[in-house]
């Protein structure tokens, strides 16, 4: 029940956004009025966070009052403006307003949403990076009801950026469980699709190019993989493309301090949820700088600057502060920042990352084909041979390394109907923001490491493409041109809905089990059941199949052992949440603590942890440690116990 009050606290807020923009002149609509609301709804997740973590108020009853008192307040603002029956009017005029046709296909988008959710809702996280670090530290927070850094293994649990898991804690802490963790994903992906609609109804779309957009945005193959995960690509994409919205309506319409400030929530969550927001957003905020120095007098642009720049600082100023603490920068270690980005070191760099980057979409189960490409870059870059960064690996139905081939084709494509159909257009927005959005990929390209695992990453700029390849489909004077793309992009989602590897629909195994189809290595076989039929101890390992039975085996011997203080000894490769998840931690009443970490974290280690079991991955075949005695081994995990533990780590 309690996780109605944010559902409740969204809807009012979106109703009284729309009540009052339908009392103006330039009405938002409805589509804008909704990522109003959810920039609102997300600037509050952020900040309230903040607060409840400074006085170490991270838990459901913390987070419950939070949302109850959004839900008080954002009822007085609507019941005071008389905002609530405007609201439902134009929301209902809009649904009113869909044609059968339109009605059919939003069905069939629809049913491939809902199926999205059901495996959303079935499967528990089984993503590499999330056992890494995603979940991990959202089972931190809940444990130290609060933000503060802690002693860990693995860094970047605290380096990286915080939104997408704030909502995972949030919906977790009002159920109770992680089972909704996956809706964060999910929930972004809706709302991408909405702000993909509205972006191509800015840029001169018609209703169905403004579908076909849609079906392009919803029938990315990473996208869907992505959908019923818990990783943040959604999630960036969401708020980019809102960002894109804002902005190519102020380039149209102009800007006052609301649009400043709903710029500035939309940068900044942004930058609160993954550092590749950075690169995506540098072309539109370029964009936006120029016409304000087109447009505006000297006071309007440093005004409205300062509202933006202000919202941004405030939306990240804790996370930063604590990086700051910890590392002396906002961002991280220097180390952590120098991987993960690079400014490219010559002209070749600057050709050659966003060539690989498009090229890596195009992978096929055939090594020589992979090698050949490989080579090529290899060729016509004039690069060592040994460069271990261009590496082309195949997955298809991956969440980490899916291409997005038909998608890549129809960039192109888009631009040359924009280019042949140039006279049809009166909306000059659609060239800018073609030409931005270019330089997105180009500005990511550059600054982003190319790896084999880059696909995922590519997912923003993807979506902000969709609203001109719908623009581009509109310019065809076919008459159901559109409805005949926008109907075939769904239809050529299905595979990717039905057979994600980590996560199937229908698995594809050589077994008789149920919803189970023979498959070969061609065609990307996965490790489980179906999710509506493996239990979910089985999928949770659906990455990594060999670790199953050594988590279980120790995890039950802690649960026998009756200890309630867990100590890891773990290596920073190792998945840390595994062993969250086995042992039910916090919720069990069990305490993990990370017993090797980077002496940076020091400050945060508490002196009085007593750990009465010690689970190590690096121990090799040592008898004790910190005093303690092994008890057990379970593959390379293994298990030390007693009473008598030392904080000083053996010297054998």
């Amino acid at each position: 029940m309690l996780l109605l009050l944010p559902i409740l606290t969204f809807a009012v807020t979106f109703l009284t956004i729309l009540g009052i923009q339908e009392k103006r002149e330039k009405p938002l609509g409805v589509r804008l009025s909704f990522l109003q609301a959810a920039l609102l709804t997300g600037a509050f997740v952020a900040l309230g966070s903040e607060l409840l973590s400074l006085f170490e108020m991270l838990t459901t009853a913390g987070i419950a009052a939070a949302w109850a008192l959004g839900l008080v307040a954002t009822t007085v603002i609507c019941w005071g403006k008389n905002a609530l029956k405007p609201g439902w009017e134009r929301v209902w005029q809009r649904i009113r307003s869909i044609g059968k046709m339109e009605a059919i296909f939003l069905t069939g988008l629809s049913i491939i949403l809902l199926t999205l959710l059901v495996i959303a809702l079935r499967a528990p996280t089984s993503n590499t990076d999330s056992l890494l670090y995603h979940m991990s530290r959202v089972a931190h927070w809940e444990q130290n009801n609060s933000l503060q850094h802690y002693p860990t293994a693995y860094e970047p649990q605290l380096m990286n950026p915080i939104f997408a898991e704030l909502g995972i804690l949030h919906l977790g802490l009002l159920t109770n469980s992680d089972r909704l963790a996956n809706l964060v994903q999910w929930l972004s992906m809706i709302g991408s699709l909405i702000a993909v609609s509205a972006a191509a109804q800015l840029l001169g779309a018609k209703r169905w190019g403004q579908l076909a957009a849609l079906a392009f945005a919803a029938s990315l193959p990473m996208g869907i993989l992505q959908s019923t995960s818990t990783q943040n690509d959604w999630v960036v994409s969401f708020w980019l493309i809102t960002l894109a919205c804002f902005i190519i309506f102020a380039w149209k319409n102009g800007t006052n301090l609301t649009i400043a400030g709903t710029i500035g929530l939309a940068a900044g969550l942004g930058m609160l949820t993954k550092g590749t927001f950075y690169p995506f957003a540098v072309p539109f905020a370029a964009w936006l700088v120029i016409e304000y120095l087109r447009r505006f007098n000297l006071k309007k642009i440093l005004f409205e600057g300062v509202l933006v720049a202000a919202v941004i600082f405030t939306l990240n100023a804790g996370f930063w502060f604590r990086n700051l603490q910890t590392y002396s920068t906002p961002l991280g270690s220097t180390e952590f920042v120098s991987a993960h980005a690079t400014a490219g070191s010559g002209i070749v760099d600057v050709l050659r990352k966003p060539v690989q980057n498009y090229l890596m979409n195009f992978t096929t189960p055939y090594e020589y084909w992979n090698n050949g490409l490989a080579k090529f870059m290899r060729s016509v870059f004039q690069l060592d041979t040994e460069e271990s960064e261009i590496e082309f690996l195949w997955a298809w139905n991956h969440e980490d390394l899916a291409g997005n081939p038909l998608h890549y084709v129809l960039v192109p494509v888009s631009l040359i109907l924009i280019l042949i159909f140039m006279r049809r257009s009166t909306h000059s927005a659609l060239y800018w923001y073609s030409i931005v959005s270019l330089f997105v990929f180009f500005v990511f390209s550059l600054i982003a490491l190319v790896g084999p695992f880059n696909n995922r990453l590519q997912l923003p700029f993807l979506v902000v493409w969709a609203p001109i390849f719908g623009a581009a489909v509109s310019l065809i004077r076919f008459r159901y041109a559109s409805a005949v793309i926008a109907f075939l992009l769904l239809v050529a989602a299905l595979p990717w809905v039905l057979f994600n590897r980590t996560r199937p629909l229908i698995a594809m195994r050589n077994n008789e089990d149920p919803l189970t189809i023979p498959c070969d290595w061609h065609f990307g076989c996965t490790s489980t059941g179906s999710v509506l039929l493996e239990q979910p101890s089985v999928l949770v390992f659906a990455n990594w199949m060999g670790y199953r039975e050594p988590y279980l085996l120790a995890s039950e011997y802690v649960f026998s052992s009756g200890c309630k203080n867990v100590g890891l000894r773990i290596d920073s490769h190792d998945l840390e949440y595994l062993f969250w998840w086995m042992l039910d931690s916090p919720d069990s009443g069990i305490r993990i603590e990370s017993l090797y970490y980077a002496e940076e974290l020091e400050q945060y280690a508490d002196p009085g942890f007593q750990p009465c079991i010690i689970l190590c991955t690096i121990c090799s075949e040592r008898e004790k440690l910190h005093n303690l005695d092994r008890v057990g081994s379970f593959g390379e995990i293994q298990v030390y116990g007693g009473s008598n533990f030392h904080p000083v780590a053996d010297s054998e």
